[in-house]
């Protein structure tokens, strides 16, 4: 997968030092490349488009994107194709469209992530619009949230000029702090009765570093998961990262 395009930004640490969460991404499948390895046509894989093509959660198909729940009017996972006006991945080769061929409702995905309750966090994704000018039915809104923070963003195929080309993707950043043991990730179409809709791809969850050391103290060493106790937080601050967890 690539590299997230905040590896330096999560901390006040650039140049391969360490960083809360070492890099590492808390999403499962975040690029949507795990699962159904064959390239030939699989349970409504549509013949010619780069192999594979599903039309998930819409009824009577119940094949499911390994780490995601999939919900709403359903989704399409796509490979890549060389054809313009199909998806090509900002990342790997598959995608998902979360608005299925099939359906009438805009679709979801969805997936619970393991957190630290007061730890704050960054997902990043990619975006873009169905580029399928039979289907553009004007700009392809979609909502992505994590907790209790969303963000809106709204590709639109037609003012960008791609219509009818390759999708165009777009990077965009959601920041939160986890509640819980837990938090769940999510995107979803907001629009509805179009069979192309909002492109999704390369979804990343990092852990956020502590940048001052009063984020260290009363405890707060605590919520970043990471750290032995405060002074361990402490160096890593002080240091600016050079010093890594003890823990």
């Amino acid at each position: 997968m690539k590299k997230s395009l905040l590896a330096c930004a999560l901390a006040v640490v650039c140049g391969g030092l360490w960083t809360a969460a070492e890099g590492a991404n808390l999403v499962v499948n975040g690029s949507f490349e795990q699962g159904y390895e064959s390239t030939t046509e699989i349970n409504g894989g549509w013949p010619n488009n780069a192999g594979f093509w599903a039309p998930i959660g819409y009824f009577g198909f119940t094949d499911t994107i390994p780490g995601w729940t999939v919900g709403g009017g359903g989704v399409d996972w796509h490979d890549s194709s060389p054809n313009p006006g199909e998806p090509v991945a900002e990342d790997g080769r598959r995608l998902v469209d979360l608005n299925s061929t099939f359906g009438q409702d805009g679709g979801t995905i969805s997936q619970t992530i393991a957190t630290n309750s007061g730890a704050p966090y960054v997902m990043t994704f990619f975006y873009s619009a169905h580029p399928y000018a039979g289907c553009y039915f004007g700009p392809k809104a979609m909502q992505a949230s994590a907790g209790g923070a969303s963000v809106i963003v709204t590709p639109d195929p037609l003012t960008e000029g791609y219509l009818g080309g390759f999708p165009i993707w777009h990077s965009a950043t959601l920041t939160f702090t986890a509640t819980s043991a837990s938090t769940t990730i999510s995107f979803a179409s907001l629009i509805g009765n179009t069979c192309a809709g909002p492109l999704v791809d390369n979804v990343v969850v990092e852990a956020l570093a502590p940048t001052t050391k009063e984020q260290c103290k009363n405890g707060g060493w605590k919520v970043f998961g990471v750290f032995k106790n405060q002074g361990d937080c402490v160096s890593f601050v002080a240091t600016e990262g050079r010093n890594p967890p003890a823990h």
